[in-house]
């Protein structure tokens, strides 16, 4: 055998993967039902993980909302004492630090009124989590994201 072998890369065929085939046919028929945002509306979006936070950001700007992006309950915090203009805030479950459940916790006491988003790859987090708390599960598709959140800003507003 050479030092020099050849690498051939092929596709993965939709009879032999048919999930793969079904979600990129149904990501693009799903995206006619992709509810935008009525008004500007502005989200914080709180997770500690860089590449995480900027692929969900690019998908709410994607559907057409303001994203404001902080690495940690406590600087989310922080920003819904200073800046009134926040609309909802979408976080992550596991940060270090503080904790989704947490920062959820700390909004609803400091008597804020504003719809927030726990996006979790985690199965059981009854235990600090009330089954009342809006959930997405991870992983999530972009139409799912912005259904979800458009059903709790549109309550919010109602």
């Amino acid at each position: 055998m050479s030092k020099y072998q050849r690498i051939t890369a092929r596709r993965p065929s939709p009879e032999r993967y048919p999930a793969t085939s079904e979600a990129a046919d149904t990501g693009s028929g799903q995206l006619s039902e992709l509810r935008k945002p009525e008004r500007t509306t502005k989200v914080l979006l709180v997770d500690d993980e860089e590449l995480v936070r900027s692929a969900t950001a690019d998908m709410l700007r994607d559907i057409g909302y303001v994203v404001e992006e902080v690495n940690s309950g406590a600087q989310a915090i922080e920003i819904l004492r200073s800046e009134h203009d926040i609309h909802a805030v979408v976080t992550d479950y596991l940060m270090p630090g503080m904790t989704g459940a947490q920062l959820i916790s700390e909004v609803r006491q400091s008597g804020l009124s504003i719809p927030v988003l726990l996006i979790t790859g985690y199965a059981n987090t009854a235990e600090d989590v009330s089954d009342e708390v809006p959930k997405l599960p991870k992983p999530f598709r972009q139409v799912d994201l912005a259904n979800r959140l458009a059903e709790l800003i549109n309550e919010d507003a109602s």
